[in-house]
């Protein structure tokens, strides 16, 4: 029996569907044979297989399946672990017996579905980049393998010499790189895909690892040296005010000694607010002799971005002041919107400190003799907006509990109320009851009965009208007091 194997650190390959030799079967057995850690691929999905260290007995056997799409990129990550040999079998039993008998490239959802279903008969643990619920994964997994509209990168660049753009000549445009001596090449990139990013790489003499990381979304706001070059991941904050939903869109830069590389998903307004600048001739010259100055102007404007984003979000919290003691569903979701904005961008101002730093280092200031002046206001801006967020959270909260306190308030008031109610109308029941008992011979007078259910009636009106009135009294108070 030929198996494929492959290395762990080998790159996915391009053809992942097709076997090397007719006779190529994968089996259920074949990863009870296998040295930890081992890697296997099957049309879009590559298998990371950690063998149990002992007998067939032990469960600490891991298996990842890292899913890819058509174009090979990887979109996800499920990860399982408590796996015997055999669990390890057996989870994988609906992959193999697919790779063997389907034509098309992809396996369809429903392969990934028999997956998670054996997973829950074998008890192992379970964990997912695409979510945490089986639908919840198998509809993210559909939409990353099913075609859609696809972005094509969009690469523009600036060089720079002694701060002054210039033009570069026409065989500089293969290559990503400039070509004249001392000059500063700043290149943006919209929906960078892995093959620009290699060719840049190649380039720019920049490792596969930064490739990868330029390509994950979900690459934390982080600052470190990589080789001669210092990579940079941050986010943008941008506030919806009509919904009150804070939008975090990733940007990524690396700084070299003569280049500067900005990456971003869709449009970027920070990024191309300092691309008009230096277009409309806006910014001093010492900003764009150094790559350190000119990441930190790109930094700086992600900074004013984000105080901002975080300055609307103020001003929309402040506004739930004038909502009125009875919110309604919509301004309830709003306001639990605006507490998880403020909390999202307390988070990210709390971390963009580390990037600060690292851009002071004397190994990243690429040749410049002291670090750029405006750090100390962006590290000012960053506490304050940080500050800030926090504080829009907590009068977020107080609203929120305010609501909540009336809330029980008018629920004991009605309780109180209904309380009174059937009190009230407890008196005629028991004057009723009273004289509605069975006699031999009635002892009372038809003018006593009578007079009993006046008096009982007009005692439970008079109760009743003195709720009413008292009622009346309290929402006329209450109705001033807003007004």
């Amino acid at each position: 029996m030929n198996t494929l194997l492959a290395e762990p650190n080998a790159p996915a390959a391009k053809e992942l569907s097709q076997p090397p030799t007719a006779d190529f079967q994968l089996s259920e057995h074949c990863v009870c044979r296998l040295a930890a850690p081992s890697v296997l691929y099957a049309k879009n999905v590559s298998i990371h297989i950690q063998a149990p260290k002992d007998d067939q007995v032990s469960r600490d056997g891991i298996v990842t399946l890292q899913i890819h799409d058509e174009k090979t990129n990887p979109v996800g990550v499920i990860r399982f672990e408590g796996l015997s040999d055999i669990g390890v079998s057996e989870l994988l039993e609906p992959l193999f017996e697919a790779e063997m008998h389907l034509q098309d490239d992809l396996f369809p959802a429903q392969v990934i579905s028999e997956i998670l279903a054996r997973a829950d008969l074998i008890e192992c643990s379970r964990s997912s980049s695409f979510g945490e619920e089986s639908a919840e994964i198998l509809r993210a997994y559909a939409d990353a393998i099913s075609p859609g509209p696809l972005r094509k990168p969009h690469y523009r660049f600036f060089d720079l010499l002694d701060g002054a753009v210039i033009r570069p000549n026409d065989n500089e445009y293969a290559s990503i790189h400039s070509r004249k001596s001392g000059a500063l090449r700043w290149i943006d990139i919209t929906d960078p895909k892995r093959e620009l990013l290699e060719s840049i790489a190649k380039d720019l003499d920049l490792s596969k690892g930064t490739v990868n990381l330029c390509l994950d979304q979900e690459q934390p706001i982080t600052a470190n040296g990589l080789k001669e070059t210092l990579f940079i991941s941050t986010k943008e904050l941008r506030f919806d005010a009509q919904s009150g939903v804070l939008k975090l869109t990733p940007l990524t830069l690396i700084v070299g000694k003569d280049f500067v590389v900005s990456m971003h998903q869709g449009e970027s307004p920070a990024v191309e607010r300092v691309w008009n600048e230096i277009k409309r001739e806006e910014v001093v010259r010492s900003d764009l002799k150094s790559s350190n100055y000119l990441a930190c102007r790109l930094f700086g404007s992600t900074v004013y971005s984000a105080k901002l984003a975080i300055e609307l979000l103020a001003r929309q919290s402040e506004a739930l002041n004038g909502y009125h003691w009875e919110p309604s569903s919509d301004e309830l979701k709003r306001a639990e919107n605006l507490s998880n904005s403020a909390r999202q961008a307390e988070s990210v101002m709390l971390h963009l400190g580390e990037i600060v730093e690292a851009l002071r280092e004397k190994r990243h200031l690429f040749g410049v003799g002291t670090p750029k002046e405006s750090l100390s206001r962006y590290g000012a801006i960053i506490r304050s907006s940080a500050d800030q967020s926090h504080m829009i959270e907590e009068r977020v909260a107080d609203k929120r509990q305010s609501w909540g306190i009336e809330a029980q308030n008018v629920t004991n008031r009605y309780t109180s109320r209904l309380s009174i109610a059937i009190a009230a109308l407890s008196v005629p029941a028991a004057i009723f009851g009273f004289f509605g008992q069975s006699y031999a011979n009635i002892p009372f007078t038809n003018t006593q009965i009578w007079a009993g259910n006046v008096i009982a009636a007009a005692a439970s009106c008079a109760l009743l009208a003195g709720l009413w009135y008292f009622t009346r009294k309290h929402h006329e108070h209450e109705r001033k007091a807003v007004n």
